[in-house]
């Protein structure tokens, strides 16, 4: 697994499209937990993607402006449908287990923040990818 270069996100040696990535991303989403069937899954994967070609979680409500912007809608409204995502997928089926298990942490009573769930997914993708 490689780093993204100028040319693309590089995944088992070989360069990955937009719409490659935008499916591994949401595999995995799903695979750690996230409910695809409600509004915010594709918000946070655009977030997630956006963190990774940043290569940070960094000024939240930027980024929620910033995908907003693509959705058509306003950084509130996205970060409302982000919030309602991470809480339920936490108390659906085991939760975040998946996700929490891979850092080592445990799962507790209380969903994590938006950007918390960010944060870990965005730095678990950079270990898939990278």
């Amino acid at each position: 697994m490689e780093k993204q270069n100028g040319n693309g996100t590089t995944f088992d040696g070989r360069i990955l499209t937009d719409g490659e990535l935008t499916r591994l991303v949401s595999a995995e989403m799903i695979k750690m937990g996230f409910v695809p069937s409600l509004k915010g899954f594709p918000c946070m994967r655009e977030l997630v993607l956006l963190a990774l070609k940043e290569q940070k979680v960094d000024k939240l409500m930027k980024m929620y402006d910033t995908v907003a912007e693509k959705f058509g809608t306003k950084g509130e409204s996205l970060e409302r449908n982000a919030r309602t995502l991470v809480s339920k997928s936490y108390y659906h089926d085991e939760g975040f287990a998946n996700l929490y298990g891979y850092f080592g942490l445990r799962v507790t009573y209380t969903p994590p923040t938006v950007g918390q769930i960010l944060a870990l997914f965005t730095e678990y993708m950079a270990a898939v990818l990278f």
